[in-house]
């Protein structure tokens, strides 16, 4: 029989063996999407002493689902030593998203391992990281992984606390301070970590009936450090704009999104044998129900997660996919070899244990064949949009304001102002925003929708294309649009 010491060499072994392996991997450039461009202008901003929320990117109230003012800092702020070092250079900021999720990996098992063998927590560390999905992410500079390790870490610390230090009365004076500030850094990475209180308060009624003084004072540290972030790092209060747009029908299109993005963790990647995600996802809920339920008799932090967290993801208007489900993988995972132990027969149980693994070891084998490990299509690696921006850069002036798809990465790769289009009630809604925020520009690019060819169209007389090469075209607009008389015409509403 192995050692602790032993055990533990072997899941630090492999947690760096899954690091090595995602940081020789990392691919050139970035997945679509203007997020981690936000999150490195707010890096920039803390290193010049800018204010945090002045990134260039101007805020859009008709569609808040791109983006609010500012995200939470924590990200921001672990970015800032990079950004002093190298600047806005993707790939040691890509380095410490994979540092990360080998903490986050660190902390999985370590909360694992209060309740599994050994053998199944190996099995979920590495089906967990190396799970395709993770792999693919760890090329985002964004939130998630960072949220990740906050979130386990808690498991650990409350179900630490909650074994070994629940008999002493004084221990919460030093146990709610750590527990309250991992609470605050969740919160501070992603506005969703507001789940984490209602669930240590949910853990504790379940243990005590009542809330103890742990909980309590852990509840009360957490508040002093999210208002103290809230007052340092002003502008998230936009988050609240996209549940304007919260409807039953909404909340019912994202449960069937969600239920299919949790389904297609196990895709193959064969267009010819997708179907076999289906019986494998299968052969893991029903162990990980028997699972849920058997710990749901002495519940802790992670039982309560999903009861808090799924519902917020439910009523979050923009789907977010299966991004917004990575804290549920993990858990599914250990709840699914918790509930293999209920099985009466060591034959038994072992054959289902290895049929798991043969299975998904199947799965993540016919998914790697399937991806590319070499640089990232379209986004910051597309030379027809780059070329684009350096026609902005060095043909416009810096006070010009733009309108464009993805206005967080012009403002980075430009350090010009913008903001995004969006589908508006009529052409006199879209140029009286446009005439708002003075902007002097709109970018158009190949894949751009038809109501903004056709809004163009219409007003031909008021643009003057400037750049128009390789599909992407820039429009200056003149004085014409800005004018009252002009937006009381009120033309025809757009067919959204």
């Amino acid at each position: 029989m192995k050692s602790d010491l032993e055990k533990k060499t072997i899941l630090f072994v492999l947690i760096l063996a899954v690091g090595v392996f995602y940081a020789a991997t990392l691919r050139r450039g970035h997945n679509p999407g203007g997020d981690f461009a936000q999150y490195i202008l707010h890096a920039g901003n803390l290193v010049q002493g800018k204010p945090y929320a002045d990134t260039g990117y101007i805020y859009n109230p008709h569609y808040p689902g791109l983006g609010p003012r500012s995200y939470p800092p924590v990200l921001p702020l672990m970015l800032a030593p990079i950004h002093a070092k190298f600047g806005p250079n993707l790939v040691p900021m890509k380095m410490l998203m994979v540092f990360f999720f080998m903490l986050f990996l660190a902390a999985c098992t370590a909360w694992v391992r209060r309740s599994l063998s050994m053998i199944h927590a190996v099995a979920v560390l590495l089906l967990t990281g190396l799970h395709p999905f993770f792999w693919n992410f760890k090329d985002d500079v964004a939130s998630d992984i960072p949220f990740l390790f906050f979130v386990f870490l808690f498991f650990w610390f409350v179900d630490r606390r909650t074994s070994q230090r629940s008999r002493k009365k004084a221990a919460w004076i030093f146990d709610a301070p750590v527990c309250g500030l991992i609470m605050a850094l969740a919160f501070g990475t992603r506005t969703i970590g507001l789940a984490l209180p209602v669930v240590l308060l949910l853990n504790e009624w379940s243990r005590l009936r009542k809330t103890g003084l742990f909980a309590a004072a852990s509840c009360a540290v957490f508040l002093v450090f999210t208002v103290i972030l809230g007052l340092v790092f002003p502008g998230g209060n936009s988050y609240l704009d996209q549940f304007r747009g919260l409807t039953v029908q909404v909340v019912l299109r994202n449960a069937m999104l969600y239920a299919d993005a949790m389904i297609k963790f196990w895709d193959n990647g064969s267009a010819a044998w997708s179907f076999f995600r289906y019986p494998v996802f299968l052969a893991f809920l029903l162990p990980a129900c028997f699972g849920f339920f058997r710990r749901m008799k002495r519940p802790g932090p992670a039982e309560w997660f999903p009861v808090v967290y799924l519902p917020m993801v439910l009523l979050w208007p923009t789907p977010q996919g299966a991004r917004f489900l990575m804290p549920l993988l993990p858990l599914f995972l250990f709840w699914a070899f918790v509930g293999l132990g209920l099985i009466r027969g060591k034959i038994l149980r072992r054959a289902a244990f290895g049929f798991l693994l043969a299975a998904s070891a199947l799965t993540y084998a016919f998914k790697y064949g399937t991806l590319n490990f070499g640089p990232i299509p379209g986004g910051i690696n597309d030379e027809k949009r780059l070329n684009c921006y350096a026609f902005v850069r060095s043909a416009t002036p810096e006070s010009g304001v733009f309108i464009c798809d993805e206005p967080r990465i012009l403002a980075l790769m430009t350090k010009r102002k913008a903001s995004c289009y969006f589908v508006p009630d009529s052409d006199a809604e879209f140029w009286e925003y446009a005439s708002r925020i003075n902007a002097a520009y709109l970018v158009l690019g190949p894949d751009h929708p038809r109501f903004m060819r056709d809004l163009i169209d219409r007003h031909q007389s008021g643009l003057t294309a400037v750049y128009d090469r390789e599909g992407f075209a820039v429009y200056q607009i003149n004085g014409a649009l800005q004018s009252r008389q002009l937006l009381d015409q009120r033309p025809p509403a757009i067919n959204k």
